[in-house]
């Protein structure tokens, strides 16, 4: 649904295309009150900005923050060069925005199969779905079929074995050595460790090779075996759990070969939404805001009919500007996982080489609607983030976008910039042949010196040079802050890579 003073204003705005702006709410007490009256629009900016708040000061008196503690604020709608509707939260400081498109109901390009059920409460209701996806990816998805065909043997030297307890909210698990059980199915946990320090494996904690009761885990931890449980798998890799955290050569052992744990795992669960271990993979969230609105727009031939309102970045917000995608480690984890859930905070997306789907758009998110600064765009329609090792022509191209993705990503560590692209840059290697140089690639060494720092990405003019010697000064690896290629580079490759398929 949506609220009259919304109601209004869109068709307004859309109808006679109008791109003054519209102020809809004048105060943060009327824009909460919409919100929680259901209000679809209202909601979704609302979520927004609970989130940037909570970005901007984690302290406990900024989580869910209410109307009283948002700052003095209004509520507008515009109309963009897109054509596409942006309503703009704003203090007079700062702004957040949300972009949404109408469309007729009956456009199959946006069929919805289902509405997200205004019962589940929780990211964990749709157990069922998340069997589905699965399955069908194992059994009918060609593409991912033959990726796992040309996987070469391989399993970690330490897994986790998970058992349910006597009752469905408690688990039995202990660790397990790769070595004895062989060649098994497992799963792996992607996630942000946050300032709280998870549980960690040291030297000497053999007990933990006995069963333990779950209870004193993290909560995605917990999350993460229920998952595992109801997917039907008995193992899962967990970084903090598998690796010897205070031993420097099981350490440099394991994370050498953290590309490949990921590549063979059957599938990752992300907790795409949670800051660190004590938030989880589930999540309370409200239907509203995810379920779109009917509004009556007059069609190309002047009746009025039935159209959904969508959130144009529903994928972007809840998938690729997550907290779990803000960090270094992460990008070989999502990029080289070849099925992944994404546990976000409005709900759950599946990611595979064939299909990006959600809750809401269970058979495909719709193009429009996801994000389409993947690293190769001509990847086969609705696949996720990945490389394209069996193109040659277009990975130099893909890998220039990488750097600029990977290099805005932050680290506990800035020694493990080069260490945690080890898989992909592993991967690159083996499809090319050339020579890893610091982060550059030595057959044409010379024009991907064409960097530059990306001073407008987040405004931090200061952060251009490494404080401790990581790479070269001409390597991109010795900025401390996002780069970005000279665009005269990647048109180049992609010339070149026409050029290739033409002859």
């Amino acid at each position: 649904m949506l609220c009259q003073k919304c109601e209004t204003l869109i068709t307004l705005v859309i109808v006679t295309k109008c791109r003054c702006e519209h102020f809809i709410h004048n105060s943060a007490t009327e824009f909460s009150a919409a919100s929680e009256a259901n209000c679809f629009t209202c909601s979704y900016l609302w979520s927004l900005v609970q989130e940037h708040l909570e970005d901007s000061d984690p302290s406990p008196k900024h989580l869910h923050p209410s109307a009283r503690e948002i700052p003095v604020s209004r509520v507008k709608f515009r109309l963009d060069e897109e054509m596409t509707l942006r309503m703009i939260w704003s203090t007079g400081e700062e702004w957040i925005h949300a972009r949404f498109t109408a469309f007729p109901a009956g456009d199959p390009a946006f069929a919805m199969d289902r509405k997200v059920d205004v019962g589940t409460f929780s990211t964990s209701a749709q157990p069922d779905l998340w069997r589905q996806w699965l399955r069908t990816c194992m059994e009918s998805h060609e593409k991912c079929r033959e990726k796992q065909a040309q996987l070469r043997p391989f399993m970690p030297d330490r897994l986790i074995e998970v058992w349910e307890g006597e009752t469905n909210k408690e688990y039995a698990w202990r660790l397990v050595r790769g070595c004895i059980l062989g060649p098994v199915p497992y799963l792996t946990l992607s996630h942000c460790w946050g300032t709280a320090q998870p549980v960690r494996l040291m030297r000497g904690d053999d007990t933990y090779y006995h069963f333990h009761t779950a209870s004193f885990l993290p909560k995605t931890y917990q999350d993460a075996f229920s998952v595992t449980l109801t997917l039907g798998f008995r193992y899962l890799w967990i970084d903090s759990l598998c690796i010897v955290q205070d031993d420097e050569l099981d350490w440099k052992s394991q994370s050498s070969v953290m590309g490949s744990i990921y590549e063979h795992s059957a599938c990752t669960i992300a907790a795409t939404w949670a800051r660190d271990g004590s938030e989880g993979c589930f999540i309370r969230r409200e239907p509203s805001s995810i379920n779109s609105a009917i509004i009556k727009l007059p069609s190309q031939e002047g009746q009025l009919i039935d159209h959904h309102m969508l959130a144009i970045d529903s994928y972007l917000d809840d998938v690729t500007s997550a907290p779990l995608n803000s960090r270094g480690w992460v990008t070989q984890e999502r990029f080289l996982s070849r099925r992944q859930f994404n546990f976000s905070r409005k709900e759950v997306y599946w990611e595979c080489d064939e299909l990006i789907a959600s809750e809401h758009f269970p058979k495909g998110v719709p193009d429009e609607l996801w994000d389409l600064t993947t690293l190769n765009q001509d990847t086969t329609p609705g696949g996720h983030h990945s490389l394209d090792f069996e193109d040659k022509s277009k990975l130099r191209q893909a890998w220039s976008a990488l750097v600029g993705q990977y290099s805005d990503c932050e680290f506990s560590r800035n020694s493990d910039k080069f260490i945690a692209l080890t898989g992909l840059a592993n991967k690159m290697r083996d499809a090319t042949g050339d020579e890893y140089v610091a982060g550059l690639w030595r057959k044409d060494l010379h024009r991907q010196l064409c960097w530059v720092p990306d001073i407008d990405s987040r405004f931090r003019f200061d952060r251009f040079t490494a404080t401790t010697y990581l790479a070269p000064t001409w390597s991109w690896a010795n900025a401390d802050g996002p780069v970005m290629y000279d665009l005269r580079y990647i048109a180049r490759e992609r010339r070149l890579a026409l050029t290739c398929r033409s002859n």
